[in-house]
């Protein structure tokens, strides 16, 4: 997984292109941008803008307050907005060495993205590092910067609006991995505790409040292995642990099996070995070692 942008490309200090036009009676514009704030404390508190900022952090860290006091981290693949006519304050940490990519709109175009649902409600989201997501950036930069006329064509706006959507989308993505990875993380838990007893995975999907399929393919996407596979583990771990002290038909037993044949047939296949082979092997070892 990439943690860093190679910033090779990125022209800062000179990275700001706009296209714009008066369309009734009002100024519409495209800006796309590239700044680094470098290690000069930076702060906008509580600051208002008439247009919409898009900003994607390529470098360093800070935090976005909204408008109602809630605070965003902000670190490399963070989008957030600058939504117009809404206060927020956002702060970049000076020893980051902070550095971002922009798209501004007017707020005419802004009320367009809402209304194709091309424009997210949630102010700070997490898109991720992927170069390609910078790559995309600049040649929506390269494309504004050579445009043929000073206004910006129909073409620029498709072009920008297929970046948004693919942002959106990325962050959408993440939030569902991040979703998950939280429900396995409790998942692990669940099951790799109180392995003496006998669990239905149906209803640990049904106490993790999602549904089995899901569950079991998420699980095995970020773990390797299915949910009931993962707890074996343990449970195999658990019986060879009684197995030195027990016996085969008591170890089955404490283990929640009907018999001690199913419980042998089982070990036996999953180990290559019956119960007590196992047995007899960890005592002669034991016998090897004593004085």
């Amino acid at each position: 997984m990439e943690t860093a942008y190679d910033l090779s490309r990125v022209p800062f200090g000179k990275g700001t292109v706009m296209r714009g036009y008066a369309h009734q009676q009002r100024w519409r514009n495209l800006i796309v941008g590239f700044v680094a704030h470098g290690r000069e404390p930076t702060q906008f508190d509580r600051f208002r803008s008439a247009f919409l900022g898009i900003n994607f952090a390529l470098r360093g860290s800070g935090h976005y307050v909204d408008a109602d006091g809630t605070r965003y981290e902000i670190r490399p693949g963070t989008l957030f907005h600058r939504m117009p006519e809404r206060t927020h304050s956002t702060w970049f940490d000076p020893a980051s060495d902070y550095a971002e990519g922009y798209i501004s709109l007017d707020d005419y175009s802004a009320q367009r993205l809402a209304e194709l649902n091309l424009l997210s409600g949630v102010p700070v989201l997490d898109v991720g590092v992927h170069q390609s997501v910078l790559d995309d950036l600049l040649d929506l930069h390269d494309k504004v910067r050579t445009s043929n006329t000073e206004y910006p064509t129909p073409l620029l706006f498709v072009q920008m609006l297929h970046f948004l959507h693919g942002l959106y989308e990325r962050a959408r993505r993440t939030r569902i991995q991040g979703y998950w990875e939280r429900v396995v993380s409790e998942a692990c838990d669940i099951l790799s505790h109180n392995i003496e007893e006998r669990l239905d995975m149906e209803k640990v999907a049904e106490r993790l409040k999602v549904s089995y399929t899901s569950f079991r393919k998420n699980f095995r996407r970020i773990m390797g292995v299915a949910p009931a596979e993962y707890r074996g583990q343990f449970r195999r771990w658990r019986a060879k642990d009684l197995l030195a002290t027990h016996s085969v038909k008591e170890t089955a037993s404490i283990l929640g099996y009907g018999d001690a044949f199913t419980f042998s047939a089982q070990f036996k296949v999953l180990e290559g070995v019956s119960p007590r082979a196992y047995q007899l092997s960890i005592r002669s070892g034991a016998a090897r070692e004593a004085p």
